[in-house]
């Protein structure tokens, strides 16, 4: 996971390169003299033409796009696997064989649940295509623009409790942001982790709770955290969702955490583990600033 240039710049087109992974593995390859694409979801990945007509030129692509809640036409099943078909089919008209795929840790089939099964299907298609493939699926990434350690420092300082997913406390490997964008970059560059499915979790294995307690403490918060049933929690998020664009829980989210995000599930040849451990000064870097620490988030009144 070197941070190291190549010989030759190259040019690397990223989808949801405005996005919280996306966006770190932008800034990355362009502070390493790489040219950047960007490429939004928002501006459309239904269209395998006109991502082909974006992304020709480029070198290799980084697929970050997702959502973790629908919303309208914003479906899982549009942007995770429909928008992963174009893709790759973009790929193709272009002429590029380098595509790097961000999943997730869990991701497979048979769950019931709409994320999970539409992350799989996605890899699925990048599995079978004819490209020089790299899947990489982190569990839980926290760093500089994460919203859920955002969210989670605003609540920790304006309730006194939180309620904690399932009533066993599952498991946690947080890894960096940074860390991550290292990875795509070794895998865009170097043909690091070619044909592979690379689980990337942190150093440091955790409770939920342990992980929670260090973001209230980096935040400046005290506060006491006790369990309550998934279903209670799913519950919540479908209220959050309903009440807010960027809700505090989904129910994407609530599953996640009620499985824990310290094991790979699915397909998964190889385990990255990252370098950064999860510190006060780490977690720091993703809080909002004094002024952000209020009870403004309509997914909490």
């Amino acid at each position: 996971m070197n941070d190291r240039p190549t010989q030759t710049p190259k040019r690397i087109a990223i989808t949801g390169g405005t996005g919280f992974v996306g966006g770190a593995v932008a800034r990355l390859l362009g502070a390493l003299g790489h040219g950047v694409v960007v490429l939004s979801r928002k501006t459309g990945l239904s269209d395998a033409e006109r991502i082909a007509r974006a992304i020709d030129g480029c070198d290799a692509v980084a697929h970050c796009a997702g959502i973790n809640f629908e919303r309208g036409a914003e479906t899982f099943d549009a942007v995770h696997v429909r928008g992963t078909a174009n893709v790759v089919r973009a790929c193709g008209l272009a002429g590029i064989e380098r595509l790097c795929h961000l999943s997730f840790l869990r991701a497979r089939p048979g769950t019931g649940c709409a994320y999970h099964e539409s992350k799989f299907a996605a890899e699925e298609i990048v599995r079978g295509s004819d490209l020089r493939w790299t899947i990489f699926k982190p569990g839980m990434i926290y760093g500089p623009g994460d919203r859920w350690v955002r969210h989670l420092a605003r609540a920790f300082n304006a309730v006194p409790a939180f309620a904690l997913v399932g009533i066993r406390d599952r498991r946690v490997r947080p890894a960096l942001v940074d860390d991550a964008a290292r990875a795509f970059a070794g895998a865009l560059l170097d043909g690091q982790y070619a044909q592979k499915a690379v689980a990337l979790l942190g150093p440091e294995e955790m409770t939920m709770r342990e992980c929670f307690e260090r973001v209230a403490a980096a935040a400046g918060a005290r506060t006491w955290f006790f369990p309550l049933p998934a279903w209670w929690h799913r519950a919540f998020a479908a209220c959050c969702e309903i009440a807010s664009d960027d809700p505090l829980l989904s129910r994407a989210h609530a599953r996640i955490l009620a499985e824990g995000l310290s094991d790979p599930a699915g397909v998964t040849d190889e385990i990255a583990v990252t370098e950064s451990a999860f510190t006060a000064g780490q977690i720091r870097r993703a809080l909002p600033g004094p002024e952000e620490i209020e009870l403004t988030d309509p997914t909490l009144t």
